[in-house]
């Protein structure tokens, strides 16, 4: 299935095609017998020298192929900034197909290694919690997601911040802090620690779900996809899919249970001690919040 887009060469209009495998083309047409470098590094993007019928007609195209089903919401964005390069500059059509892909080819195969199971169950939680920031958020902004950069909490904006756990446990309220300074806060900072219990579930959404969720409610997609990247989201996996059975949001303040630097002399992690990770029961913790206080915070972040 071949579609002709409103992109135009000096050799003609650039097309879009489906094959019967569900493999995604971008087609940019070239004189017949140029000679095209085929370019194979990718195992989920690849360049080759295509030659069609069309309408009777012989016809030769540079293909931009996306071999992996998986990464066809990344591919149309591949395509797209192709696409518009060479609305820019068509006299390049050439050199512009191998050039764009050659500067996605990081983000498309960065080399590291997928994530594990309990990394993706985090960005899940995460990226649950920031779709609730995004959709009260006037600006949807998501530059205060800091998970990505390991900074000390996962969210934070103007004296406020949040930290998430998310849990598979079938029950219970049980986390595991890692470090004096995750609940820690400034004398006049919020601190707010949100618990998600999840389960797969085929009624559920996936890590991809939500990424959509985020761009449909008007995150920047650009923005997103740096802070996806960096947390080693290569692609939107669109499964397991999961389910939130329970959200608490608890408030941290001098009523909650925890390790923090004023609980040494000196108000400092003695020297020594490389490493202070403790486990937290949220279910002998202070009452979380109710709904209206959970909205209020999240308006509250959203101003700041």
């Amino acid at each position: 299935m071949l579609s002709v887009l409103p992109v135009t060469t000096p050799e003609g209009r650039v097309a879009a095609a489906l094959s019967f495998e569900g493999t995604r083309h971008l087609l940019v047409p070239i004189p017949v017998g140029t000679p095209v470098a085929s370019d194979r590094r990718s195992k989920s993007v690849t360049i080759e020298r295509r030659e069609l019928i069309v309408e009777g007609d012989r016809r030769l195209y540079i293909d931009v192929a996306c071999h992996q089903p998986e990464l066809g919401d990344l591919f149309e964005r591949l395509a797209s900034e192709i696409c518009e390069r060479l609305a820019a500059k068509p006299q390049d059509y050439l050199l512009i197909p191998s050039r764009t892909l050659s500067r996605w080819r990081q983000l498309l195969e960065d080399g590291r290694e997928p994530l594990s199971a309990s990394q993706l169950v985090g960005v899940f939680g995460e990226l649950w919690v920031l779709r609730r920031m995004v959709e009260v958020d006037p600006l949807r902004r998501v530059d205060h997601w800091g998970g990505p950069s390991r900074a000390v909490h996962d969210f934070g904006r103007g004296g406020m911040a949040v930290e998430v756990k998310t849990s598979t446990a079938r029950s219970g309220r049980m986390v595991e802090i890692h470090g004096a300074d995750q609940l820690d806060v400034s004398s006049n900072g919020k601190l707010a620690l949100v618990y998600l219990r999840v389960r797969e579930s085929a009624d559920g959404v996936s890590v991809g779900g939500l990424i959509a969720a985020l761009e449909a409610a008007g995150a920047d997609p650009a923005s997103l996809d740096e802070l996806l990247t960096a947390a080693g989201v290569r692609h939107r996996p669109m499964g397991p899919t999961f389910e939130v059975v329970e959200e608490a949001w608890f408030l941290v303040d001098e009523n909650f249970p925890r390790i923090t630097p004023s609980a040494f002399v000196g108000g400092i992690v003695p020297d020594g001690v490389l490493a202070l990770n403790y486990r937290l029961d949220l279910s002998t913790s202070p009452a979380p919040m109710s709904g209206a206080e959970q909205s209020r915070w999240l308006k509250e972040l959203a101003d700041s």
